[in-house]
């Protein structure tokens, strides 16, 4: 019977061989050792705003990685701390602040609206047909 190789001590081809899981790119896996995203220089979510973000210089994935639910809810939180806002101009405002790396979707942005007026945190008021959101 022929053996495929993923066997351990199969010649260094097995699972920690030679392009395995710590073969090319070591301990650490396709990313390096600094995660996703990870490493020097870059941009992340950040920008003038919001900070670096959460995972360093370059951020999640790189230019146009995707944010974390969280992330959504915390900008949306910081922004409405300025002043209030409609939706898509948080969503514009987003963009503009971190230099177009992140741009959050309206399916993401609208639940998160949802859930923290839910919650209590904002509130909302119909403005020309269009819904104004500010803090409580």
């Amino acid at each position: 019977m022929r053996s495929h190789g993923f066997e351990r001590g199969h010649g260094g081809h097995g699972p920690r061989g030679r392009g395995g899981f710590e073969g090319r790119r070591g301990a650490f896996g396709p990313f390096g050792p600094g995660g996703p995203g990870g490493g020097p220089g870059g941009f992340g979510f950040g920008g003038p705003g919001f900070g670096p973000g959460p995972w360093g210089p370059r951020g999640r994935g790189g230019p146009r990685g995707r944010a974390r639910r969280g992330d959504v809810r915390a900008s949306i939180l910081a922004l409405l701390k300025d002043r209030p806002m409609h939706g898509y101009e948080m969503i514009q405002e987003i963009a503009e602040r971190s230099g177009g790396a992140w741009k959050p979707s309206p399916g993401s942005v609208y639940p998160t609206l949802q859930l923290l007026e839910d919650e209590g945190l904002i509130t909302s008021a119909s403005e020309g047909g269009k819904k104004l959101f500010s803090l409580t």
